[in-house]
């Protein structure tokens, strides 16, 4: 007896999801926080320090990582939850289409949130990086998650 699975059904595809976004939060705020420091650092000033800015850089970068791996781990739980409900009603496209306004929508908050407690260059950097890689991780994950809804090829 063989056991056979297949695995592009919905519920591998939402979870495939979810790990693609908790992966890409830990990727996606390390490097987040990282500019964040880099920007903010060089706007008041600090940029004849670069060693100083590059140390609390590689500081923000891990406690980033971490805060990124939280937030895309509930981000994979919403975009889990999308795909199940939303594919069979929906369609395919239309769910891969919600996929950055998912993300957009559960990490900006976050961003404004951390971005808070500096001052305008700190808020405006951590803003922007994030809105812009939350953008681009979305849209790959949508990418991934359409190619596995296509029927495979076999030669």
């Amino acid at each position: 007896m063989t056991h056979t699975h297949d695995w592009n059904t919905r519920a591998t595809r939402a979870a495939s999801v979810f790990g693609e976004s908790a992966a890409a939060g830990y990727v996606l705020g390390g490097a987040t926080a990282f500019l964040s420091v880099v920007i903010a650092g060089v706007a008041v000033g600090g940029g004849e320090r670069w060693g100083g800015v590059l140390v609390y850089a590689f500081f923000g970068a891990g406690i980033g990582g971490g805060i990124g791996l939280v937030v895309g781990m509930l981000v994979g739980v919403a975009l889990y939850l999308v795909v199940r409900i939303g594919e069979p009603r929906c369609g395919v496209r239309a769910v891969a289409g919600a996929f950055p306004v998912v993300a957009l929508g559960m990490t900006l908050p976050v961003a404004v949130l951390v971005g808070s407690v500096a001052g305008v260059a700190w808020l405006v950097s951590v803003v922007t990086l994030d809105a812009v890689l939350t953008l681009v991780g979305a849209k790959l994950i949508a990418r991934h998650y359409l190619r596995r809804c296509e029927p495979a090829h076999v030669h």
